[in-house]
């Protein structure tokens, strides 16, 4: 049985060495990045239904946007290298844009209403 962190949150110490959390999240961006790409090529067969596609969209920007966490707390030594990643290719203006919008999918499907 996985460990539990409080009463219902499933803590991935428990099924992945927490030294590899960082590739399994970067796995899960690649698994999600490559069904959007057959989504492409099923939608140029035929119109997809929005319902059909916002899932793994929302998906997608979500395990983009963590990625960056699951580095940092999976290989602690990494994280000023991370963050110096993440400064110096996001201060272009497109990079920050969609930076900020897989936050802002992220914090919008997450919370009915942000409070901060």
């Amino acid at each position: 049985m996985p460990k539990l962190s409080g009463s219902s949150t499933l803590n991935p110490d428990g099924l992945i060495p927490p030294s590899k959390q960082w590739k399994f999240q970067w796995e899960r961006f690649l698994r999600s990045k490559k069904r959007i790409d057959e989504l492409k090529k099923e939608n140029k067969k035929e119109q997809l239904d929005f319902y059909e596609i916002v899932d793994p969209i929302i998906t997608l920007l979500q395990n983009c946007y963590h990625l960056r966490d699951w580095i940092t707390v999976s290989k602690p030594k990494s994280t000023q290298k991370v963050n110096d990643l993440f400064k110096n290719n996001f201060e272009l203006r497109c990079c920050r844009d969609e930076l900020r919008c897989c936050r802002d999918v992220c914090n919008g499907f997450k919370h009915k209403k942000l409070t901060k």
